[in-house]
């Protein structure tokens, strides 16, 4: 390591030019500028990343520099885009810049393990409302809080087993169209209302 320099790694939510939105366990939720080497193709969305960080007085845009690719998202768009962008929307949207974001970040890091295993419709969605649960994002109603309660402490495999009733499918539908209501900028949603 760097004197000076915290090492980190990360997941790109978002990336526009040197402009980066990532998710990371050490820093949280950050905004940063990354001036890539000449070399370097695009740094696609849910690719994660390691690299140093370094906060400078007087800066007001952090720099990255040294950043390593840790695993690259195409694969896991490949498998399934939507389900990818349904995930790094979900998380840009719903993660405020400067929030913590160790138990998303290692939860999405044990999906994306996975990423293959999560392909019905029901699947994708209790796999947002894991993410939401785990943000604390959650309707009043007392029967939604019940299902957030019980996907927060289950573990990815039982995910997966996990048998709902019908009632239940239709709790999961309906807080997910919440969620995309409720959000001041849930009009410009892309990919979660392919799902409500």
């Amino acid at each position: 390591m760097l004197a000076g320099r915290i090492e980190c790694v990360g997941l790109v939510l978002r990336s526009s030019g040197s402009a980066l939105s990532i998710l990371s366990p050490q820093e949280g939720r950050v905004e940063k500028r990354w001036f890539k080497p000449f070399h370097w193709g695009p740094l696609h969305r849910g690719s994660i990343i390691s690299y140093f960080s370094e906060k400078k007085h007087g800066q007001l845009v952090e720099i990255i520099e040294y950043l390593d690719l840790e695993q690259c998202a195409t694969q896991l768009a490949f498998q399934d885009i939507y389900l990818l962008h349904y995930i790094l929307e979900l998380c840009h949207y719903f993660i405020p810049v400067g929030s913590e974001a160790e138990q998303p970040f290692y939860f999405l890091v044990e999906l994306f393990q996975q990423f293959n295993k999560f392909s019905t419709p029901l699947q994708k969605k209790i796999v947002l409302c894991k993410i939401l649960a785990l943000l604390g994002v959650c309707p009043d109603e007392v029967s939604v809080q019940a299902i957030a309660n019980k996907l927060r402490i289950m573990p990815i495999d039982k995910l997966l087993s996990e048998h709902l009733e019908l009632d239940s499918e239709e709790l999961i539908s309906r807080w997910l169209f919440w969620c995309r209501e409720m959000h001041p900028k849930g009009k410009f949603f892309k990919a979660m209302p392919l799902l409500t």
